[in-house]
């Protein structure tokens, strides 16, 4: 239901950045004034070029929004005044649908805009914590925060100690896991084994014994902690148009497969006294 209230709000908002007609100096939410500049990182930082999309994206300069349950996200480019477009955009279309259905309502409503919680993360940064991720847009990366590393390395290192977990334990490491992996796509390929103990445990107040394959996903999955906290690339996690395309087949005699941008083939035959060997 809420998100019923927060996606019109991110319609009303887009609407209007793409209004040319729209003039931000008349028409605002005197909120936005106590936001401070936008935070700009020094001009030595270079920028990171974004490899080509394999979808095309029509231009679109005037800024968007996207919006996470009651979480605004304003992103855009930093040209002329359209950042400025963007802060107060976003407070103007909150207020204008929390306005009182009535001039005769007799008890005043509640500020549905937190001027704390706007202050602290409603202005616009080239590097910015979005849902628990720094993102640093002039890089092009995005980080694991460096407190949720060492908290949660800190949980893998208790259970290689003791070479067993709780259900609850482990419930929690693995949504930390998967909070990774949904940025770093290769950590669910072993995620497999850990969600198998946590079924092996029948009780939710029970515990299990690790595994030694268990427990070599678990010092795994503490570097791939590490690699998330250098920081990934937004070009790893976009759908990028290929550079490579092959297809591939095998069958019980041999293997085979071809590049399609090329027209390269190749094949292997599997030895005569191999054939339908299991």
């Amino acid at each position: 239901m809420w998100g019923v209230i927060s996606e019109t709000t991110a319609d009303v908002v887009y609407t209007l950045l793409q209004n040319e007609h729209w003039d931000h100096t008349v028409l605002f939410d005197s909120i936005s004034n106590s936001l401070e500049s936008p935070l700009s990182l020094p001009d030595s930082v270079p920028f990171k070029s974004a490899r080509e999309l394999s979808v095309q994206l029509p231009a679109n300069d005037s800024g968007r929004i996207d919006i996470f349950i009651d979480d605004s996200i304003g992103i855009a480019p930093a040209i002329d005044d359209i950042p400025t477009r963007v802060v107060q955009a976003i407070p103007l279309a909150i207020r204008t649908l929390a306005r009182p259905a009535s001039d005769q309502d007799v008890v005043p409503p509640k500020d549905i805009i937190s001027i704390k919680k706007l202050q602290a993360e409603g202005w616009l940064e080239e590097t910015k914590t979005i849902l628990g991720w720094v993102t640093n847009t002039r890089s092009g990366l995005i980080f694991l925060p460096d407190h949720k590393l060492h908290a949660w390395v800190q949980d893998i290192d208790a259970m290689l100690s003791s070479q067993k977990c709780s259900f609850k334990s482990l419930e929690a490491l693995l949504g930390r896991l998967n909070h990774v992996a949904c940025i770093f796509l290769p950590m669910r390929h072993f995620l497999g084994r850990l969600h198998r103990a946590l079924y092996r445990i029948k009780d939710k107040l029970g515990w299990t014994k690790l595994f030694s394959t268990e427990l070599e996903d678990l010092v795994l999955h503490k570097n791939f902690l590490c690699y998330a906290n250098a920081g990934v690339s937004l070009n790893v996690i976009a759908f990028r148009k290929p550079t490579h395309m092959f297809r591939s087949d095998a069958s019980e005699f041999g293997l085979g497969g071809y590049n399609i941008l090329s027209g390269n083939a190749w094949r292997w035959e599997i030895p005569i006294k191999l054939q339908l060997q299991s």
